[in-house]
């Protein structure tokens, strides 16, 4: 899939994709436990760890989901930080459900996954009263909520 994007988002082609396909192509690995080597197998998907290119490569790979949801979008390296605002906390909750689901759709489709004990999320709210809890859920996965943060509003 990275070659694909490669190809049809950045325009590589020619030598240039071919060094790529070659570089990612009939890669192995195996593993050792307590002297013990594993079977030798052949890896069809992802980036090798621990290499000059994978970084950039995955940077490119995973340029385009900023594009996807209507959350304003921070990537860095493997983090991603959506926020998305609304005053009304019904609301928000409905467009974050919306898009967190959106989110978890174009993981699926570029075979990435979440790790969801680590996802977590944070309502900042400007409405002392306000105080409802705040739910995110992909599929069965609840995520974590942090800190719910009070802030003052500067007029």
């Amino acid at each position: 899939m990275v070659l694909w994007k490669l190809e049809h988002f950045y325009g590589i082609r020619g030598l240039s994709l071919q060094l790529f396909e070659h570089y990612l192509h009939r890669r192995e690995q195996y593993t050792v436990v307590n002297k013990c080597r594993s079977q030798i197998q052949q890896i069809n998907c992802g980036l090798p760890q621990g290499s000059i290119l994978s970084p950039l490569l995955f940077s490119l790979y995973v340029n385009d989901l900023p594009k996807v949801p209507n959350f304003e979008a921070t990537l860095f390296a493997d983090d991603t930080c959506f926020i998305l605002a609304n005053k009304n906390i019904d609301i928000l909750e409905k467009m974050v459900d919306q898009e967190i689901n959106n989110v978890d759709s174009w993981m699926r489709h570029n075979k990435l996954s979440l790790n969801y004990s680590k996802t977590v999320h944070m309502m900042f709210n400007s409405d002392k009263k306000q105080s409802s809890p705040f739910r995110v859920q992909i599929g069965s996965n609840l995520l974590i909520e942090s800190i719910q943060q009070n802030i003052l509003e500067c007029t």
